[in-house]
């Protein structure tokens, strides 16, 4: 979540924990369009390594990588308001 904080066009993001503890955590972000997404998550840098570790270790109990486009939205996330038509 640290290096998504860091990446152009990263409007939010977050990491919750689904029970039982000890599984894999389910991250989700929001972008501000797709070209910023796909640069972050497969581009160089920390997101692309580890998913190249992860085809090599198998670090995770399950995997899943999901995309999608919110075509609008509204409400407020950790006191940011967030209300768009997409």
């Amino acid at each position: 979540m640290g290096f998504y904080a860091t990446q152009p066009g990263s409007v939010m993001r977050a990491v919750f924990q689904p029970a039982p503890v000890g599984t894999d955590g389910l991250t989700f972000s929001l972008w501000s369009d797709d070209a910023a997404m796909m640069a972050a998550a497969y581009r160089p840098g920390f997101h692309r390594t580890q998913l190249d570790r992860h085809k090599a270790e198998r670090m995770a109990d399950r995997t899943s990588f999901t995309r999608s486009r919110i075509l609008s939205c509204a409400g407020t996330w950790d006191g940011f308001a967030i209300g768009r038509q997409l």
